[in-house]
């Protein structure tokens, strides 16, 4: 700045200028860049657009294979979703959309769930005709039976047969004509078959009849199976169709979601290019202002200082001289002026002397004259300024906006301002001599006035507020000062009262608080109100013993409606919904708007816990009624419904933030439900939730400090007493509860990824503990059980062949993995490729707990596992229950059609063992055998096992 103050003025001014042209320069590239930004925007916006429709789209052609089952129509889903995705991708990358992204997942899970649909369709239209097919070869059969004539010598049970085979046939047309009615169906087909099976058995026939007989009795069996199958892939492909359908909400709700989000974004980019434009225009404003000041201040002040010295010079100072002015065409000026002035000043000296000569004659004079004037001035000068005093008191009481009254001693009105006639209304002539009661607003207590006189008393003032009455009637609120006017002995003489009408003020902090506790579109209570009740509420819930509910309540179609006729509509029909909800309340319940469509409901003075329930009822029939709601159109009349989510105090014994959080997610359920309805906090629940929680953290911690370890059972052949392996089962050594097994402990990271943690310790200590036993002469294979998480789980094959490569002395072969056929397998061609990985570097498999689950034949079709595990629910009561018989013989059937291996497990007496073998099954582990044991006894028992003798007899 210095440097620039050296310039010229017309160099300054030249500046000034290109300053500001670059300030325009600078608001017109923020413009620019600011409106590029918004039109991104818009464009991402078209781009969600065009994905809803892609949804929608994709919609309609899955509700279409649905109807049809076509091949085509499967086809143009699959296109539509890959297009959907294409678009997906292409927008989020290209405007960096993270939450657009989050939509892939889902829009893969809809695929796969899809691919899931069509297998499931398949299988049921299979099973579908295959019963048709079995049906049509028992008829044939049957018309055989009829052309046999040792089958037809004892009617009485023929007849039953065919009775019984009919029924069987029209149980099976029912069911599929009626899905409803399934699980009686099932019940009457296996009765029909059981009865079938005693009537057959009952018939004496030849060997050919025997074979018919046989031949009907496997088809009708056949034929109960298939009907079973296909009531089970009903409900999957029911299941599946409702996940696609929430798969879909979901995908549009995300839309909606990045679509709102889009918006915002938008407006958030308009009001930042606004305010940039405007904060680009203040300071080009500013410059400007500045610059101006700065030309000014270097215009003005050389000439201002010229002024002065010219003013110098007029009042006789002829050594004042211009300085400090800069080399420009004012500094030029200032030179050519201190040139003159110094002229001026020789002329002067000559000028002086005569002056001094005469000014000492004209002083001699003076002092004569000023003697006779001192006295004369004194006196005027005590008159005036008495009288300027009662000038400026009597135009402070009469211009002063403030009220005064004047009082005597005795409190009448003595004298009144302009001001108190503006105030009170009441004309001076009507006050005079009257007491300041006429002004009483009866607001104020005996004692405030008591009090007000004892401070006069006092301390000779008093200052405070008070309400007072005008002349027509009206209340006003003043702050008020009276002081006491004393004489000289002491003696009160009068008083003074200073007052101000305060009631704008009052009515304005009045208008404040009303902004602080109730909403501005629906005066209801707003969140900060709310908050209070609610503790008031709480207080009262534990001093009288009752209960409170707090209902948290959520219009359902409210944004369509705002999309549709705009935001004041939508203000409109929120105000009606308000008032209508508050008119079905009780006057102490307490209805709060939070924010946009969100209202909270307290609902007081409960004795029972279903006192809530009729309140809330009128509370959903109220926010459901139709409302007339005026719109540029005329009046139309709108409906939208509530979901609202409740929870009870003190039975929900959370504070009020929490209650509010546990109403809110009772909310979302009753949206889930289907809208339109309430639903109750479960605390039960939520409970359950914390505690599984809480043990999560407690197997964590366990698992790091070492506390699991494993046990083994041993696996055999009956045939020939050989041992074949052991199985590892994990344990958890608890400090406090001693040995848990693991139903105790493993459910609860079901799904969890510390359940890939524990399955990787517990393969990890199998191989290790059989290198021990390598290294003690002792070669055993081993077979380890893996959850579902875990093996569908990215480089699960890679990370398994890390662990086999840590213990080189073990061939992989003697590894064997157990996967749960009740596992859920979401993708079972993923799970199958990991599964030949595995096998690639000598791991073998097997389906553990077999018949369990509710895909066994696809697992067995699609899984390349090696032997099958018959669970132990079905060996154990084989021997009583004949159902659990067959599905042993089923098993074992189905193990050799598909060439694979079969072991049973759950062989607890010598029994189970010969029945087994009876059948054909000779591997099996069980108590009857062994119960798991530390690895260190595992050895010594190898020593010491001896085969029952009925096994190997």
């Amino acid at each position: 700045m210095r440097l620039f103050s050296q310039f010229k003025l017309r160099e300054k001014i030249g500046s000034s200028f290109g300053v500001l042209i670059a300030m325009l320069m600078v608001n017109a590239m923020v413009v620019g860049v600011g409106t590029y930004a918004i039109v991104e925007q818009v464009s991402h916006k078209q781009n969600v657009g065009q994905i809803f429709t892609e949804i929608d789209k994709v919609r309609l052609l899955v509700s279409r294979y649905v109807n049809s089952l076509s091949r085509a129509s499967a086809q143009q889903v699959f296109l539509g979703l890959d297009a959907t995705r294409k678009k997906i991708s292409a927008t989020s990358q290209g405007m960096n959309d993270e939450q657009l992204r989050s939509m892939l997942p889902l829009l893969d899970d809809f695929k796969l769930n899809f691919q899931k649909y069509m297998v499931e369709a398949d299988q049921k239209s299979a099973l579908e005709s295959r019963a048709a097919m079995l049906g049509q070869r028992m008829s044939v059969h049957l018309d055989e039976a009829h052309k046999t004539p040792n089958l037809r010598q004892d009617h009485q049970a023929f007849d039953a047969m065919q009775t019984q085979l009919l029924a069987l046939q029209w149980a099976g047309q029912s069911m599929q004509s009626d899905p409803r009615q399934a699980s009686a169906q099932l019940r009457n087909i296996t009765q029909a078959l059981t009865d079938l099976r005693q009537s057959s058995n009952r018939i004496q026939a030849s060997q050919d009849g025997q074979r018919l007989l046989f031949r009907i009795l496997r088809d009708a069996s056949d034929y109960a199976t298939s009907l079973d199958s296909y009531v089970r892939f009903q409900d999957l492909n029911t299941q599946t169709e409702q996940r696609l359908t929430d798969i879909s909400d979901a995908l549009q709700d995300s839309n909606q979601r990045v679509s709102q989000s889009v918006d915002q974004a938008i407006r958030s980019q308009i009001s930042l290019v606004i305010g940039l434009m405007v904060l680009m225009f203040l300071l080009t404003l500013i410059c400007a202002v500045a610059l101006s000041k700065y030309l000014t201040r270097e215009i003005l002040r050389p000439i201002r200082a010229l002024v002065g010295v010219t003013h110098d010079i007029a009042q006789g100072n002829l050594q004042a001289r211009a300085s400090g002015v800069v080399d420009d065409e004012i500094g030029e000026l200032a030179g050519s002026f201190n040139n003159m002035t110094q002229s001026l000043l020789d002329k002067n000296q000559a000028l002086l002397l005569a002056q001094q000569e005469l000014e000492q004659r004209v002083h001699e004079r003076t002092l004569q004259l000023a003697g006779l004037n001192e006295s004369l001035t004194l006196e005027i000068s005590e008159r005036k300024l008495a009288q300027e005093n009662l000038q400026l008191a009597a135009s402070v009481f009469t211009h002063a906006r403030e009220g005064i009254m004047i009082t005597d001693a005795a409190a009448n009105i003595v004298e009144v301002n302009e001001a108190f006639t503006r105030i009170t209304g009441y004309a001076r002539a009507e006050v005079i001599g009257e007491n300041p009661r006429i002004l009483k607003s009866n607001r104020q207590t005996p004692a405030y006035y008591a009090a007000m006189w004892k401070a006069l008393a006092e301390k000779d003032h008093w200052y405070g507020e008070a309400w007072n009455q005008r002349k027509n009637g009206e209340i006003y609120a003043e702050m008020l000062t009276i002081s006491v006017v004393r004489n000289a002995q002491g003696q009160a003489q009068h008083y003074v009262a200073l007052f101000s009408d305060i009631t704008p003020m009052k009515e304005h902090q009045q208008q404040l608080e009303n902004i602080a506790h109730f909403d501005a579109l629906t005066q209801l209570p707003n969140r900060l109100l709310l908050a209070d009740r609610l503790q008031l509420a709480m207080l009262q819930c534990q001093r009288r013993q009752n209960l409170f509910a707090v209902a948290y309540l959520d219009l359902d179609g409210f944004k369509i409606i705002n999309d549709t006729y705009g935001h004041d509509v939508g203000d409109e029909l929120l105000v009606a919904l308000s008032h209508s909800m508050k008119s079905v309340l009780r006057e102490g319940d307490t209805l709060a708007r939070i924010g946009g469509d969100e209202f909270v409901v307290v609902l007081v003075d409960l004795n029972h816990f279903s006192d809530h329930e009729p309140l809330l009822e009128r509370l959903l029939q109220a926010a459901c009624s139709p409302m007339l709601v005026q719109t540029a159109a005329g009046g139309v009349s709108m409906q939208v419904s509530a979901s609202i989510g409740v929870t009870l105090y003190p039975q929900d014994n959370s504070d009020a933030d929490l209650l509010m959080r546990h109403a809110d997610q009772a909310m979302y359920a009753a949206k889930q439900a289907g809208k339109n309805r309430y639903r109750l906090f479960d605390v039960a629940h939520d409970t359950a939730i914390k505690i599984r929680m809480e043990s999560l953290e407690h197997i964590v911690m366990a698992l790091n400090r070492g506390e699991f370890l494993l046990h083994y059972q041993p696996k055999v052949n009956l045939a020939n007493s050989m041992i074949t392996g052991a199985e590892a089962l994990i344990r958890w050594q608890h400090p406090e509860r001693g040995l848990l097994f693991p139903d105790s402990f493993l459910p609860a990271v079901e799904g969890h990824p510390v359940s890939i943690a524990i399955g990787e310790w517990v393969i990890a200590n199998a191989l290790a503990q059989m290198r021990t036993w390598q290294a003690q002469g002792l070669s055993l294979s081993v077979s380890v059980n893996i959850g579902g998480r875990q093996l569908q789980q990215e480089g699960f094959a890679a990370r398994l062949g890390e662990l086999l490569s840590d213990c080189p002395e073990i061939s992989p072969q003697q590894l064997q993995l157990e996967v749960l056929e009740s596992s859920a397998l979401e993708d079972l061609a993923k799970v199958s490729a990991a599964m030949i990985a595995c096998q690639s570097l000598g791991v073998s498999f097997a389906l553990d707990d077999f018949g369990t689950g509710y895909s066994s034949l696809t697992y067995l079709r699609r899984l390349p596992a090696g032997t099958l595990k018959i669970d132990q629910s079905f060996v154990r009561d084989m021997r009583e229950d004949p159902n659990d018989l067959a599905i042993v013989n089923g098993v074992i059937g189905l193990a050799k059609a598909f060439d694979r291996k079969v072991i049973a497990e759950g062989v607890e007496t010598a029994a189970h063992g010969q029945l087994l073998l009876s059948m054909g099954c000779v591997l099996a582990q069980g108590y009857g055998i062994a119960r798991p044991m530390p690895a260190g006894s595992l050895p010594g028992w190898i020593s010491s096992w001896h085969a029952q003798a009925v096994w190997t007899a």
